[in-house]
């Protein structure tokens, strides 16, 4: 099992246990069927690292991220069409007094998501299922061979975990 920190992106054509938590960062997780191979990020921002940002990686921003694992999976010439994609995360975690009028400038959740669904559509790609948004944060388990997916809530009991 690999845990998948902030700002990380794993790609793999061997089977690989992938395991992640998420607040208002977000997942979006690659699959292809034909060759078993899946690749996941874990995006804390939603845009903006391009040259002279600081050194941060490609996979710290929603933009980014996609667009490195895109380039990652065309290297490998697998087609598009055949991608299963889907998206987790982008919460609203801040404590419920924070909540009201500043929601909107200080939703980065909200923002990832809809950062995720613009740059996927920029590519050509719908994601296949979604679960996004809400209060709480999420623990996010994808086997890179199969595309399964595993999502429970943060403090929920094990049983609670559902398949995606």
């Amino acid at each position: 099992m690999e845990h998948l920190q902030i700002g990380e992106c794993i790609l793999s054509r061997r089977p690989v246990l992938v395991t992640t938590v998420l607040g208002s960062c977000v997942a979006v997780t690659f699959h292809h069927a034909p060759t078993g191979t899946g690749a996941i990020c874990h995006a804390m921002l939603p845009g903006g690292a391009g040259p002279g940002s600081g050194g941060m990686g490609p996979c710290r921003c929603v933009d980014t991220a996609v667009a490195a694992i895109l380039g990652r999976l065309d290297a490998l010439k697998l087609s598009r069409r055949e991608l299963v994609v889907k998206l987790f995360g982008g919460g609203f975690t801040i404590q419920p007094e924070r909540k009201g009028p500043l929601r909107d400038i200080v939703d980065v959740g909200r923002k990832n998501v809809e950062a995720a669904r613009r740059e996927l559509a920029r590519h050509g790609l719908t994601p296949a299922g979604e679960k996004v948004l809400g209060d709480r944060g999420r623990k996010l388990f994808f086997h890179t061979a199969s595309g399964e997916i595993w999502l429970r809530f943060v403090n929920a009991p094990a049983q609670a975990t559902t398949r995606e």
